[in-house]
């Protein structure tokens, strides 16, 4: 869970009667946390206020700060970051795996609604994230997205309140 007023993400172990329990507290390795996506024992935050995302390693309900995963976003100026994910397998398409060696890559995307575009990173098995690729949004104010099981990225424009799709490379290229 993201705590924007306190810079933290906050593990909760769910316990056999349904209450919930802390297992760890981290920083978000930035500032206003708004969103975080897991794909098996990699976690990345996005972080509105200082622009950035970072990665985590969990393991036994404990978070580990992965060295050299906080990359910038696009750098547009008052760009309103929303969401961030991982892109689901397709076929013959990027997939979030686990990370650590052996494992393979993924794709992970940020949606910037006011700057109009859509941020892609490679991540290594190493669970790092590259620097972002940015793809301009093929309608208006790219907010909220879900992938197909074919790998498709499908995102809400909020701007022209429409729904676009994109052919994603295992490189993080997209192609509507």
């Amino acid at each position: 869970v993201v705590d924007a007023g306190s810079n933290q993400i906050t593990v909760f172990q769910v316990k056999s009667d349904g209450s919930l329990v802390v297992a760890d507290v981290a920083s978000s390795q930035g500032t206003a946390p708004i969103s975080l996506t897991v794909a098996n024992n990699l976690v990345y935050v996005l972080d509105s206020g200082s622009a950035n995302i970072a990665g985590f390693f969990l393991k036994n309900g404990q978070l580990a700060f992965i060295a050299g995963s906080n990359q910038p976003l696009s750098g547009i100026p008052s760009s309103s970051p929303e969401d961030i994910g991982f892109i689901s397998s397709g076929q013959g398409g990027p997939s979030p795996v686990a990370a650590g060696p052996g494992a393979g890559a993924s794709v992970l995307a940020v949606t910037e609604k006011a700057a109009g575009v859509i941020d892609t990173y490679t991540v290594s098995r190493e669970g790092v994230a590259s620097a972002p690729t940015v793809t301009a949004s093929n309608g208006g104010g790219p907010y909220g997205f879900t992938t197909t099981a074919q790998g498709y990225l499908i995102l809400t424009e909020a701007g022209t309140g429409s729904l676009s799709s994109y052919a994603v490379s295992n490189t993080g290229s997209l192609r509507t």
